[in-house]
């Protein structure tokens, strides 16, 4: 990104930091997450699958990042939203 708009790296950080808040890598891993939540909630595809899907190595990395952002992992987050759905409270 630095490079294609021809600033330098920390610059680019400082000016992303004082523009939004959090780094430009901070960003990207929530964009990731996000994704990653979207397909938990919209599609039944593995944890391994959307792991790779929103740019993680594994299902571990995924897991362990999911948890650090949304207090939960991803199995549980999907049983939830499953639990709901059918009218159960989760739990």
């Amino acid at each position: 990104m630095a490079r294609h708009l021809n600033v330098g790296k920390r610059s680019l950080e400082r000016h992303f930091r004082e523009a939004l808040g959090i780094s430009p890598l901070s960003a990207f891993i929530e964009m990731r997450l996000s994704l990653a939540r979207h397909m938990l909630e919209n599609t039944g595809k593995s944890i391994a699958m959307i792991a790779v899907e929103s740019g993680f190595c594994d299902a571990s990395h995924l897991s362990r990042m999911f948890r650090r952002r949304f207090s939960s992992t991803p199995q549980y987050f999907r049983a939830s939203i499953r639990r709901s759905a059918n009218g159960k409270s989760p739990g």
